[in-house]
């Protein structure tokens, strides 16, 4: 175990560029961190710290910070003199806030305070331009500031199971935005600006208290996993659902935007709540059934992005089923 004294010898006798104290019980680091004024690397996760001294603020050529699994309670605001900070990583910590100084931190790509006791973001992230990944799951969050729309490199956003409201207009900006993880919340609804963000992928937001789905999602023409259980949504909400905006696998483009038909809204709603990963005889028979009434180069795409080898293999027999050639599934022509 490293005591507090070795540490500062450490310090004292060279400026380290990585200095990795992982796991190693500390209460407290030294006030003379500061002297690092070469290092790049700090991994003191997995301790028992409280905080973090004033001092780190002199690390300017530090780049990435990794503190997760402490007892911290906030973050230094001298931490927004660290320029050069890239991935900042405070998981599993006890923080309430974040500094607004964080915003000084413009080179910030990545973000991570998954299970903190954050109450709110603050707005001067939308000064962290180069940003990438925003992951704030279990916290106290109850709103996204107007700002994160400045963040239009973001691909990835996560806040799940936190107090939000609604989501600001200003998401539409983010126009390179992949990921949207916000299920479990008490959002009301999704803005119409949604349907900007055109390279979405995955959108999560099930367990919340939305009443419609926008109209503008349907421009989001990548979207191939959508969750959205246990809002609002009125029954059989699908069926007036805009072309697209449930479903969008890239090789489908073609075929869901001239027929967008029951088959395929089935078999969504079916992938959507989980029965093809159940396997029972019910959930395979029934999906075997609706892939039977489509094309089997539907079928083809539909196994490559969705289901699973197994799934496919326990298909019913009267399935005539693409053939998998050791990377994808191939059509396989009607006789």
């Amino acid at each position: 175990m490293l005591i507090e004294e070795e540490i500062d010898d450490a310090i004292y006798k060279k400026s380290p560029y990585i200095i990795t104290w992982s796991n190693k019980s500390l209460t407290k680091l030294p006030n003379n961190i500061g002297k690092c004024t070469l290092l790049a690397i700090l991994y003191i996760d997995y301790n028992n710290l409280t905080f973090i001294p004033d001092s780190i603020g002199y690390c300017t050529a530090l780049q990435e910070l990794r503190i997760s699994y402490n007892k911290l309670i906030n973050i230094p605001d001298s931490i927004g003199k660290c320029t050069a900070l890239k991935t900042l990583d405070t998981s599993e910590n006890n923080l309430t806030v974040l500094p607004d100084t964080i915003g000084n931190c413009t080179a910030l790509t990545y973000i991570n305070c998954y299970n903190n006791k954050l109450t709110s973001i603050p707005d001067t992230i939308g000064k962290c331009t180069a940003l990438k990944t925003l992951a704030l799951t279990y916290n106290n969050i109850s709103s996204i500031p107007n700002s994160i729309g400045n963040c239009t490199a973001l691909n990835h956003i996560s806040i799940i199971y936190n107090q939000l409201t609604s989501i600001p207009d200003t998401i539409g900006n983010c126009t390179s935005l992949i990921e949207l993880r916000i299920s479990y919340n008490n959002i009301t609804y999704i803005p119409n600006s949604i349907g900007c963000c055109r390279s979405l992928v995955y959108i999560g937001i099930n367990n919340n208290n939305i009443s419609s789905i926008p109209y503008s999602l349907g421009r989001c023409r990548h979207i191939y996993v959508f969750h959205v259980r246990n809002n609002k949504l009125p029954n059989k909400w699908y069926k007036n659902a805009p072309d697209g905006a449930m479903i969008q696998l890239k090789k489908l483009q073609n075929y869901i935007y001239t027929r967008w038909d029951n088959n395929l809204k089935n078999l969504f709603l079916l992938y959507q709540d989980g029965y093809l990963q159940s396997k029972n005889d019910h959930s395979i028979t029934t999906f075997s059934k609706l892939l039977y009434n489509l094309p089997n180069e539907v079928i083809a795409i539909i196994a490559n992005h969705i289901t699973k080898t197994t799934d496919m293999e326990h298909c019913n027999k009267p399935l005539v089923k693409p053939y998998y050639n050791g990377k994808i599934w191939v059509p396989k022509m009607k006789n």
